[in-house]
């Protein structure tokens, strides 16, 4: 049985469209982007990330990178574009890497750093919820919460500050492991 493929939007904010892209067909293939930006990468494995590649061009993914409104992007860039990607057809899950990168509205501008990532939180998720989409927000830990991972006692708390902690209808922390 045949699933028609989840529509993606995706919001880089500290990479263009083309490195996430390759990053992406490196994963899907298996090859650590590592080797081949330093050239360490074989031949078969160069060939599996541009199959990869030409695999990931066939699905409904579309990347935004900050070229978006003069080398910016905000919640209300994000809005725009999924507002009218859904006019057009469907979209499945919109990705936000990252929080921390986005531009403050122009609206939003505040004195208080937290009362101003707050508002750009709940403006995200207001776009989630008026879309009626899945929206994964990628956001960095503070500092407190930043050692409590590496000392394996992350919580919500550690979360405090950073921004999505105010919107979000779900948190999960992901660590690297040696």
């Amino acid at each position: 049985r045949h699933h028609k493929p989840a529509r993606v939007k995706v919001f880089a904010t500290e990479m263009r469209g083309p490195q996430v892209a390759l990053r992406m067909a490196c994963l899907r293939a298996g090859i650590s982007f590592a080797c081949l930006r330093n050239g360490s990468a074989t031949g078969e494995e160069r060939a599996a990330v541009y199959a990869a590649g030409n695999e990931l061009a066939g699905l409904p993914i579309d990347l935004f990178d900050t070229k978006i409104n003069g080398g910016t992007l905000t919640a209300d860039d994000v809005r725009r574009h999924v507002m009218a990607a859904r006019a057009k057809h469907s979209v499945d899950l919109v990705v936000v890497d990252y929080f921390q990168d986005l531009a403050p509205c122009r609206d939003l501008r505040r004195e208080d750093a937290t009362e101003e990532r707050k508002a750009r939180a709940k403006r995200l998720h207001d776009v989630a919820v008026d879309a009626d989409v899945a929206m994964i927000v990628i956001s960095s830990l503070n500092k407190k919460g930043q050692e409590a991972v590496r000392g394996g006692n992350a919580s919500l708390t550690d979360a405090d500050g950073a921004g999505i902690e105010y919107s979000s209808d779900t948190v999960a922390t992901l660590c690297a492991t040696k």
